[in-house]
């Protein structure tokens, strides 16, 4: 796209919108000449008219020489639209440029949800707005048929592929007739593991068939009152839930943390106070002392859907979703979700280069001191959000369902239910 101003030029690498989540997601590009101090540039995105928004979010991520790269992610809530988005570029004088953003846009019809692979045969699972999507696995197309039907003016389809292992490329792409389609190349995540990172958890397969759990978050909207209530539930809480137990008698049946700085900061002390299961998903197994179960947690994105939890699991941006596919594994599929506000509030740790170190700040809990001052990792809705999604689709696939019971909060993702009908709802 032309410059905004004589001195500065704009590009959009990536640009892209998912009407079904409403998340934006772009890379943009800022090249200036030697009258522009680059590095002093700074980006906005909020609402033209003015309006906050809970999750949008302009991260620096890289510079050299003339040029730096900021990724603009933002959820537009409803009554919104895409064209009521404001993104704008900010001069070192404080002047604010606002773009044409939506010149270079793409918009997301097609995704993959999870891939299994045993050697020889390959199962993807994919979503898409239309019949007619392609699913290529290396350079062939995928025989696939249709396991959910869905009215595409509300919701997309899934389908099931088959394929062979190995590919001959490292390339999984979903590709719609209209619209942009996810692919997938790290191929080294979703390869054959000789050994599952646990035994124990081989064990727990089907165990938990036909029941439903709860993933209870940490978020503000928490009431201790309903806490209590759940005691006889199958409950995933995370990290330094334990805080909360001198004020509820809630002890969960699983306790997970996927979060790398919990770990690091607060691991021994999740395993020495927290009640039940207790599992760590890392890359490799933390140096800790105590009963914990390791979960191989494997890079990529889209997060993939791991249906064999005990050989890997998928970030996804989020505890809960490592959750998820524990659960999975264990047979469930059926969740509400409670306390999970996702509106997430920090200040820019100046002093870190580290961006899983980024953020600091400790007002997105209903337990106070949560992090202890410790810096954390900033919320990557943009690898949360189609997580979440795609666990939605895969669970209504199979017949079951995740439903959000927070009391209020911003997560729109999943089909809301009240608290207290879920509670009272058939296990």
């Amino acid at each position: 796209m032309d410059g905004i101003t004589p001195a500065l030029s704009v590009t959009f690498p990536r640009c892209t919108y998912n009407a079904f989540t409403r998340l934006y997601d772009a890379i943009v590009q800022l090249s200036g000449d030697e009258s522009i101090a680059v590095d002093e540039l700074d980006m906005d995105v909020a609402l033209s008219d003015g309006t906050p928004l809970d999750n949008a979010w302009a991260i620096y991520l890289s510079g050299r020489g003339s040029t730096v790269q900021f990724r603009i992610s933002a959820i537009v809530p409803e009554p919104y639209r895409l064209e009521d988005l404001s993104v704008s570029v900010i001069l070192p004088d404080g002047t604010a440029w606002r773009l044409d953003h939506t010149a270079s846009l793409e918009h997301e019809t097609a995704g993959i949800i999870a891939v299994e692979v045993s050697d020889p045969d390959v199962q993807i699972d994919y979503w898409s707005c239309r019949a007619d999507c392609r699913l290529q696995f290396g350079k062939k197309d995928a025989a696939s048929a249709p396991v959910m039907v869905a009215d595409p003016e509300t919701s997309p389809s899934v389908f099931r592929a088959a394929a062979s292992w190995p590919a001959n490329r490292e390339t999984i792409t979903a590709i719609p007739a209209e619209g942009l389609g996810q692919k997938y190349t790290l191929f080294s995540s979703i390869a054959p593991q000789a050994h599952p990172s646990t035994a124990r958890l081989q064990a727990l397969k089907d165990t938990l068939a036909g029941q439903t759990a709860w993933i209870i978050g940490n978020g503000p909207s928490v009431r201790l009152e309903d806490l209590d209530r759940l005691g006889d539930a199958v409950t995933f809480c995370f990290n330094r839930f334990h805080l909360a137990y001198e004020n509820t008698t809630l002890r969960p049946r699983f306790t997970i943390s996927a979060d790398q700085q919990m770990i690091e900061d607060f691991g021994d002390e999740i395993l020495d106070r927290s009640s039940g299961t207790v599992f760590f998903a890392h890359s490799s197994p933390p140096s800790l002392t105590g009963d914990y179960l390791w979960l191989r947690q494997v890079p990529g994105f889209p997060s993939l859907f791991s249906k064999n939890a005990p050989y890997r699991v998928a970030p996804g941006g989020a505890s809960a979703y490592v959750a998820l596919q524990v659960a999975y594994y264990m047979g469930i599929r059926k969740f509400y979700f409670y306390g999970t506000d996702f509106k997430f509030t920090f200040d820019k740790n100046g002093d870190s280069k580290d961006r899983f170190r980024a953020a600091t700040g400790d007002g997105n809990h209903f337990i106070k001191n949560y992090r202890s001052g410790k810096a954390w990792c900033p919320p990557s809705i943009q690898n949360i959000l189609p997580s979440f999604y795609a666990a939605r689709l895969l669970m209504e696939a199979e017949g079951g369902f995740i439903k959000n019971a927070t009391r209020g909060g911003v997560l729109e993702v999943f089909e809301r239910i009240d608290f207290d009908e879920a509670l009272a709802a058939p296990a």
